[in-house]
């Protein structure tokens, strides 16, 4: 358990994406949605929780935005959740001083990354979803957990 309350998510939307579920709905893995209309891979190996939506932020448009994953810190998704907006490692104090280092012109930007991806195979990669040990109480088998949010990017 990541230890996070069930009133965030919305339990009945709740979709297997292992690849015996995934046959089985017979869904195709590639999906284009946005304006203009962009691809995106469906998370295969992945389970989606999906959160509840407030009413205030449910937006008729939403078919317009493209989709993405974003990976991330298991131990920084409450924070997330309690702020409503994904955070940088920065805004969560985890983010390392280095010392003088050589500035390229890419390099000279004062704003934090947040990255995406439009495939969990990317956004699921250690450096950006690191994994998290934990067993199943019921059991005892160990396992490790990564999460990926899959956003909707105006």
């Amino acid at each position: 358990s990541m230890g996070l309350p069930n009133f965030f998510f919305d339990t009945s939307l709740v979709i297997c994406y292992c690849e015996t579920c995934h046959k089985l709905r017979g869904e195709e893995v590639i999906h284009s949605q946005g304006d203009p209309k962009k691809k995106y891979a469906l998370p295969i190996g992945w389970v989606k929780f999906p959160l509840k939506i407030q009413q205030k932020e449910v937006n008729e448009d939403r078919d317009l935005w493209h989709i993405a994953y974003h990976g991330t810190n298991p131990g920084w998704i409450r924070r997330m959740m309690d702020t409503g907006k994904l955070l940088t490692q920065g805004e969560v104090g985890l983010e390392r001083k280095k010392g003088p280092q050589a500035k390229s012109k890419e390099d000279d930007m004062d704003t934090p990354l947040i990255f995406f991806s439009p495939t969990i195979n990317y956004a699921g990669l250690e450096k950006f979803s690191p994994g998290k040990k934990f067993t199943n109480k019921q059991t005892g088998a160990g396992h490790i957990a990564r999460v990926a949010l899959m956003v909707s990017v105006e």
